[in-house]
């Protein structure tokens, strides 16, 4: 059953969405992993002007440590519960403003804003670095003005390594919102609007966002940027300028094949995308994905576009619903 527009638009709902979220998203990998929509990554660097810009300077957080509740820019080195007391602003111009670096670490926002007002800076509102088995819990609360919001990069050991991203809002962050790196990074119930990139996955294995409202992006709404088996469900993209979900290494979609390694396996399903340029957009050379259950209108040039992919050998596309797509072979 396809999801309606309104539930697309879902409130962070915490824990509980979360669980709800993890429930979806595997019956929904299960569609995707079916023979009826069945679908090798070698590591290829962008080169354009901000791929991979959410990646910031761990090791320039503050030198305080946070208390259990905290209330400033501070680091994180022991495992446990933390919890913010109170709205945070900043003006740091590069860093981090809240950075963990250990395992087993959740941090509850409790609905709480981290703001930086310096403008032009390179920092971001919490990194999660390096660590496995850390929780950041948004309760509905927002990281805004820094170049990226949230920056999760748990590291390289597959299977051994996750990081998890539930009900936060990124907004007016000039990089992304929320950049994950590394492998098995969860993201699920987000918002995020008015960035240059909502969502980056940018060297992300085995990496997923179940449900968010992915809107007014200068950018890209979703960008799966040189990953591989990436998941993507239940989210609704508009007004995003190149496109509301682009998989591929293009800072400007078409502007050269990406060699079938950039973004190869990505699953996105039952989602809806409106008013962007492109709503799905596969860049030429990107490998064995699957659309499923995907609606998309009123996007000003295709709401489904595979570049260079006239015989839809690259992609599998099954039970959409789009007013228009380009190659013909991608059914209305």
């Amino acid at each position: 059953m396809r999801i309606a527009k309104d539930s697309a638009r879902l409130p962070n709902t915490g824990w509980i969405g979360r669980i709800g979220g993890v429930a979806a998203l595997a019956v929904a990998l299960a569609i995707a992993a079916s023979p009826a929509a069945a679908v090798a990554k070698k590591k290829h660097q962008a080169t354009n002007a901000f791929a991979g810009t959410g990646v910031v300077d761990a090791t320039e957080a503050p030198a305080a440590a946070c208390g259990a509740t905290f209330s400033s820019c501070c680091t994180i080195s022991s495992g446990g519960m933390y919890t913010m007391s109170a709205n945070i602003s900043t003006a740091i111009t590069s860093g981090t403003c809240v950075s963990i670096s250990t395992s087993n670490v959740t941090i509850n926002m409790a609905g709480f804003t981290i703001t930086d007002t310096k403008s032009g800076n390179t920092a971001a509102g919490i990194s999660m670095t390096g660590a496995t088995n850390d929780y950041l819990e948004g309760a509905n609360g927002t990281v805004t003005g820094f170049a990226t919001g949230v920056s999760v990069n748990p590291g390289s050991s597959f299977g051994t390594r996750n990081a998890y991203v539930d009900s936060v809002n990124v907004t007016s962050n000039t990089a992304a919102g929320i950049h994950a790196a590394g492998n098995n990074v969860s993201i699920s119930s987000i918002s995020a609007g008015s960035n240059l990139n909502g969502v980056e996955f940018d060297v992300c294995a085995g990496c997923s966002l179940n449900f968010g409202d992915i809107e007014n992006n200068t950018a890209y709404g979703i960008w799966v940027n040189d990953s591989t088996n990436t998941a993507i469900g239940g989210i609704f993209t508009a007004s995003n300028t190149s496109a509301g979900i682009y998989v591929g290494c293009n800072s400007t979609p078409g502007s050269g094949s990406c060699g079938g390694t950039h973004g190869n396996n990505t699953k996105i399903f039952n989602g809806l995308t409106d008013s962007n340029t492109y709503g799905v957009y596969i860049e030429e050379g990107e490998t064995a994905n699957n659309v499923a259950y995907t609606d998309g209108s009123s996007n000003t040039t295709d709401d489904a576009f595979a570049r260079n992919d006239a015989t839809c050998s690259n992609t599998n596309w099954f039970e959409n619903v789009f007013g228009t797509a380009s190659p013909a072979c991608i059914p209305l």
